[in-house]
């Protein structure tokens, strides 16, 4: 867990899961929860444990497109119910 937390990964989950849908790298930098080097570490550790999945497109641009699992998107609302317990 301290892993994820030092790479913004957790703070990746939640973006995908309120956004509801697939999002790129650039997406994912636009939308500023990390810098660009730790969001292809968080990327890569969410990926090792399953927690989102990339498709990466066959034609120019060949975008890197990332979404979450089944897995990922409770853990995202696990989260979600941590964050509402702690600002009441």
């Amino acid at each position: 867990m301290e892993k994820l937390e030092q790479t913004g990964a957790l703070r990746i989950l939640l973006v995908l899961y309120r956004n509801k849908n697939p999002m790129t790298i650039s997406e994912l930098l636009d939308a500023n929860v990390v810098k660009q080097f730790a969001l292809y570490n968080a990327l890569k550790k969410l990926k090792e444990i399953e927690l989102i999945e990339e498709n990466r497109e066959d034609k120019w641009p060949f975008r890197r497109i990332f979404r979450l699992t089944d897995k990922g998107r409770l853990v995202a609302e696990k989260l979600l119910e941590i964050e509402d317990i702690l600002e009441k």
